[in-house]
């Protein structure tokens, strides 16, 4: 390699070019858009976030296999509220299903899920499921979801 003795740099000017419009190319393009914004996802009490855009993706394929848009569980553009009793639903839904593997009682979580959302059945039952098996469960914490925080001593 040679270097350009008026300034030390050991790159000709083609290559400081190429090097200068691939730094910019990877720092103008386009980052994956999180509906959560880019603190990423609050007030999980089922899900892990270890991913976000695993759990993004996941949120949306479940939504299209229940045949419902995300608003069903969620308040548009505060995903992280409460608001919609539906959402609590589906936590119970997602804490009941994970690792389970008795049919019976993944359908009787669908089913409950199903009657929260005022729906009969499922568009796609397979990519519900498929959904669920690419997320990762919550620690489990002293005082985590239905569970009361220790009682002081």
């Amino acid at each position: 390699m040679t270097t350009d003795l008026r300034s030390g740099d050991p790159l000709s000017a083609p290559a400081r070019s190429l090097a200068f419009a691939l730094a910019a190319a990877c720092a103008l393009a386009p980052q994956p858009a999180l509906a959560h914004g880019p603190e990423g996802h609050k007030n999980l009490k089922v899900l892990s976030a270890e991913d976000h855009q695993a759990l993004e993706k996941g949120m949306k394929a479940m939504a299209k296999g229940l045949g419902v848009k995300c608003t069903a569980c969620h308040v548009k553009g505060k995903f992280d509220r409460d608001d919609v009793p539906e959402k609590e639903a589906a936590r119970r839904f997602l804490a009941s299903g994970f690792g389970e593997h008795d049919a019976e009682k993944r359908k009787a979580a669908l089913r409950a899920l199903l009657l929260a959302l005022e729906r009969d059945e499922a568009r796609d039952e397979a990519k519900v499921w498929s959904a669920v098996a690419g997320w990762k469960k919550q620690p489990a914490h002293d005082h985590g979801p239905g569970r009361s925080p220790p009682a002081p001593h």
